[in-house]
């Protein structure tokens, strides 16, 4: 079983990716995880580090990393904006989150990260140039648009149910698939 799971920031990936890789008994990845981690060592937020990944070039190096994991391993979640792109045989999710939300959770967040907001302005205006950056980049670089809900087998709005319904919902269609 391979799943990848993406979606707007803020949308509960990591979360929801964590539930099922314990209810399914599968190994987790996460992207998010490892960027966060990186840009913390480097003194960055995660939108500077994102910035910094697309004036470097770095992202092959995590592509490649996630091609190979496609490749050569079975049953696992992998939570990350593009692996959907580069694990094919994939079950792929999408998570959706408004504006509003997505700014009252990061508000909320709790990850230890050096990302943290003073008013809900300030997180949807981060939020938004965060989702910009990576857009822009992943088009430049792959052709590829994350925000395109065509790309995906399965679309979820987490904005207007709870993370128990989500994944109740996720199980549902994995079971049948």
């Amino acid at each position: 079983m391979k799943i990848t799971i993406t979606g707007d920031l803020y949308s509960g990936k990591t979360s929801l990716s964590k539930k099922l890789c314990d209810y399914y008994k599968l190994k987790f990845y996460s992207v998010g995880i490892l960027m966060r981690k990186n840009a913390e060592e480097l003194g960055m937020t995660i939108t500077e580090y994102n910035k910094y990944m697309e004036e470097n070039k770095l992202d092959y190096v995590i592509d490649e990393h996630t091609r190979n994991i496609g490749k050569d391993e079975d049953d696992f979640i992998f939570d990350a904006r593009l692996a959907w792109h580069f694990i094919n045989d994939s079950i792929k999710i999408y998570l959706k989150v408004s504006e509003e939300e997505a700014a009252n959770r990061a508000l909320k967040d709790k990850r230890g990260t050096s990302e943290t907001y003073n008013s809900m302005e300030e997180a949807k205006k981060n939020i938004l140039k965060r989702s910009s950056l990576e857009r822009k980049r992943f088009i430049e670089i792959y052709g590829v648009d994350i925000y395109n809900l065509h790309n995906y087998d399965m679309i979820i709005d987490t904005s207007i149910i709870d993370e128990k319904e989500v994944f109740e919902k996720i199980v549902e269609y994995i079971d049948k698939k």
